[in-house]
């Protein structure tokens, strides 16, 4: 009798971690598609507003320095 438990629940659990695994690969498969239309999306507006992209950019890119900038300075403060 014990020995068809376990059989049961082998299969019984190897039913659930088939449907999490296909659950989860069509999770993967939307989020793909997802960061696909969306970097195509951030293409066509490089391409299109070329001038505005790079100053977007830039100002990202200066905003982050400055943001590690000041951790640097207040750690090293704090030493």
């Amino acid at each position: 009798m014990e020995k068809i438990n376990k059989t049961a629940t082998k299969k019984k659990l190897k039913k659930k971690i088939n449907r999490v695994k296909n659950k989860t690969e069509k999770e993967i498969e939307e989020m793909r598609n997802q960061v696909e239309k969306a970097m195509n999306k951030a293409e066509s507006y490089v391409r299109k507003n070329p001038t505005k992209a790079t100053l977007i950019s830039a100002g990202i890119g200066s905003a982050i320095g400055a943001a590690i900038t000041a951790l640097i300075s207040s750690s090293r403060k704090k030493k």
